[in-house]
């Protein structure tokens, strides 16, 4: 994997997990952006369990909530030249237009 310089959103350990996304950024128009999997604490596949890491007292075993770092995704995903942030839900409407606009992904 290629070496990759400090990217707009600070992620503090991710360095190795950071990978190359096609997908470009809707905002400033880069070419490529930046993903890498959700480091928050307590984060299992975009989801915390509010018993273990909150507060057990207020939330029962089990109960879970969407990451506030990935928005329940489990990835972050962002444009290394302007920082803007796909997952977070003020600019999903920007993200969806330019996806419909792109057109379905194909494999």
């Amino acid at each position: 994997m290629e070496q990759l310089d400090a990217p707009a959103k600070p992620l503090a350990g991710l360095d190795d997990d950071i990978e190359i996304d096609d997908e470009a950024c809707p905002h400033c128009g880069a070419a490529t952006t930046l993903s890498a999997p959700c480091a928050a604490m307590g984060c299992e596949d975009g989801f915390v369990d509010m018993h273990a890491y909150d507060d057990p007292l207020w939330y029962d075993e089990g109960e879970t909530e969407a990451c506030g770092e990935c928005f329940g995704t489990g990835r972050l995903h962002w444009c290394k030249s302007c920082g803007f942030d796909f997952q977070d839900p003020r600019n999903r409407k920007i993200v969806q237009a330019a996806r419909k606009t792109i057109g379905p992904e194909t494999d």
